[in-house]
């Protein structure tokens, strides 16, 4: 059973994640971890792309205590969906503000309860609802984008480790994939920092194969609100800082981002 204590404590220690978008998965990923994993990150890809090597357990766990196994794992990474459960919805409304363009938009963040195709075993599927009935995109006719949809399917994480998701890139917000992710991790205390950094594969344009480290810290605390201000640096040019400042609510999920980017956009999200 040493082999299983092994594989338990190196779970606690890394996060490979992919990042992208679910209707190219192999093109758009990336690759999540802790900064204190970087020194063994090749190891970890080399034994199956996200950590879950079991080779050379199996001989030595009955079968009884795979069942088991199986379930802790699944139930530990995937979560229950305490902020996203399945059918909540948030509605946000959104200003964004760029040089002399000052838009009011309104995104609409949808968990369905499904496990997310370009990553099931660890991310939920949620949909990202654009309002663009009565928006005219062409204002944004010189700005880099992705596309401009409707809505599209990404992922979250959802559990009693961490709780995050994969934040509006879409139509005027690709530059929000250079931005922190909104993510929290319990326990939540003042004070508290985490780091993560984030591979941005192919299919980004003029961002991709970027490397972005961000930097959290828990400022504050008001009964049930948590103010958390994070910092996304790009490894290739250090000086674009980008910040996102949020609030965090165990029971009403993420109430606000303030995202002040490099170039001076600014990007306020509030739910309403």
């Amino acid at each position: 059973m040493k082999p299983i204590k092994a594989r338990k404590k190196a779970s606690e220690y890394f996060t490979i994640i992919r990042s992208g978008l679910s209707n190219t998965p192999r093109q758009r990923m990336g690759f999540l971890i802790p900064t204190e994993g970087l020194f063994i990150c090749n190891t970890l890809l080399d034994i199956g792309g996200r950590g879950e090597n079991r080779r050379g357990y199996l001989p030595c766990i009955m079968k009884e205590q795979i069942t088991i196994l199986i379930v802790l794992i699944s139930t530990l990474t995937f979560g229950q969906g305490k902020v996203f459960s399945p059918d909540k919805t948030y509605l946000y409304a959104v200003e964004y503000t760029a040089d002399s363009i000052t838009t009011m938009d309104t995104i609409k963040i949808s968990a369905t309860g499904k496990p997310w195709r370009t990553d099931p075993k660890k991310q939920l599927e949620i949909i990202i609802s654009y309002n663009l009935e009565n928006y005219d995109s062409s204002i944004f006719a010189e700005q880099s984008s992705i596309g401009w949809v409707h809505s599209d399917t990404t992922g979250a994480v959802d559990n009693d480790n961490s709780c995050w998701f994969h934040p509006p890139r879409h139509n005027q917000y690709k530059m929000l994939e250079l931005a922190p992710f909104p993510r929290i991790e319990y326990p939540l205390q003042v004070d508290k920092v985490y780091s993560r950094i984030l591979f941005i594969g192919e299919g980004w344009g003029d961002i991709s194969n970027t490397k972005v480290v961000w930097h959290y810290r828990v400022i504050d605390q008001v009964g049930d609100y948590w103010k958390i201000s994070a910092q996304a640096t790009p490894d290739d040019k250090p000086s674009n800082v980008n910040q996102l400042d949020f609030t965090f609510s165990n029971k009403e999920g993420f109430t606000e981002l303030r995202y002040t980017l490099y170039d001076g956009t600014t990007i306020e999200m509030k739910l309403i």
